[in-house]
């Protein structure tokens, strides 16, 4: 039986050659890829990728996520069993929302795979940095249109 360290590391490493896939994988090699998979496999995944971007997070094994998830609440939560099934929801619940992101930009891709990078497998918090970045991004949108439209006023 694994210990919850080598899950966590095995998640580790899983979630960086996902990440390395999508940065070094031209669309076109990926669609191929794709193609050559078995149709069980391809009836599994999700597809939440849109042109030449991709989700990151639907490269991620769900078999590897699920019992990594579990293990982390356990390592983390160790005789509080209540809170153990709480977090395996709450991070399942947000590993399901990220894997349906639209990725339709270099922009959230990058984030996506630079909140990944960061968190690894606590996908609340990527869910969180996710949206972090994405208000960060509205807010200075917003402030350098109001500062052109200042500068256009005078």
């Amino acid at each position: 039986m694994e210990t919850a360290n080598a899950k966590v590391e095995g998640a580790k490493a899983e979630t960086e050659k996902a990440l390395a896939k999508t940065k070094e994988t031209p669309a076109s090699a990926k669609e191929e890829s794709v193609k050559e998979e078995s149709v069980k496999e391809e009836s599994k995944k999700e597809t939440t990728s849109l042109g030449n971007f991709h989700n990151p997070v639907l490269d991620l094994n769900p078999t590897n996520v699920a019992s990594t998830i579990k293990s982390n609440a356990e390592q983390r939560l160790k005789d509080d069993y209540q809170m153990q099934d709480y977090e395996v929801q709450q991070q399942t619940s947000a590993y399901n929302q990220l894997k349906n992101v639209a990725v339709d930009s270099e922009v959230k891709q990058t984030q996506m795979k630079n909140a990944l990078s960061r968190w690894g497998y606590d996908f609340e918090m990527v869910q969180y940095n996710k949206r972090a970045v994405y208000l960060y991004n509205a807010l200075f949108c917003i402030h350098q249109k109001l500062s052109n439209e200042k500068d256009s006023f005078f």
